[in-house]
């Protein structure tokens, strides 16, 4: 972590049940502002890729919400740009890939 010039107080997004329990367990202790997500894995089991990404927007600015005082956690908000990109992705559908690939 000092190599990467890591902060006591540097936000790390963990991604998946897995991630974060050998995050909590390993360091959770020492860098204590860190957020779960869900796993993008469990989104092509009926759910979208669009859902995930606006999941994962609500648990970010949640997160920033809660913590902004104590760790002085950079604001998240959505730009025009990933709102865009955002809306492209909910016309695709749900996440898996094509029939072609299985």
């Amino acid at each position: 972590m000092h190599d990467l010039a890591v902060q006591e107080n540097s936000l790390f997004i963990l991604f998946g049940r897995t991630a974060t329990q050998v995050f909590t367990s390993q360091l959770g202790r020492i860098y204590p502002n860190y957020v779960k997500c869900t796993h993008y894995s469990m989104y092509g089991k009926g759910y979208t890729d669009a859902e995930w990404v606006k999941d994962t927007w609500r648990i970010l600015g949640k997160h920033y919400q809660a913590t902004s005082s104590n760790f002085n956690t950079l604001e998240f908000a959505v730009s025009e740009a990933m709102r865009a990109d955002w809306a492209k992705l909910k016309g695709r559908g749900c996440g898996r890939p094509p029939q072609s690939l299985l």
